[in-house]
């Protein structure tokens, strides 16, 4: 795994800097990527925010959504880092263990905390 994402983070962060630089400065661009902190795609972006759950929350759906074995979500869950990790390398945590509505109150929220860090 580690060659792969030797060979592969490179590349998309490579690809990801040239789409970057295609638009307008003013402009918000949203990047939706799993590995963007490990893989060093996290330097292109002025605001990081990462969306977490509980584990089991992380099996529940995985198991729902991805139609895994309970052994092949453990294993998915597993192979990410840890959020403790990732946590210091964020500038805002989503927490989407509640409802929908709760979550889109902080994304909503963070959204506000961004656009006055960064007035157009």
């Amino acid at each position: 795994m580690r060659r792969l994402e030797a060979i592969v983070h490179p590349a998309v962060s490579q690809a990801l800097a040239d789409e970057l630089a295609s638009v307008s400065p003013s402009g918000i661009v949203i990047i939706d990527a799993v590995k963007l902190l490990e893989g060093g795609s996290g330097a292109l972006c002025q605001s990081k925010w990462m969306v977490v759950c509980s584990e089991e929350q992380e099996l529940a759906r995985l198991l729902a959504r991805n139609h895994l074995s309970e052994e092949e979500a453990w294993a998915r869950i597993r192979a990410q880092p840890s959020v403790a990790d990732r946590l210091p390398l964020v500038d805002e945590v989503i927490d989407n263990s509640g409802s929908l509505e709760e979550t889109r109150r902080q994304v909503v929220a963070a959204y506000e905390r961004f656009c006055r860090r960064f007035p157009a």
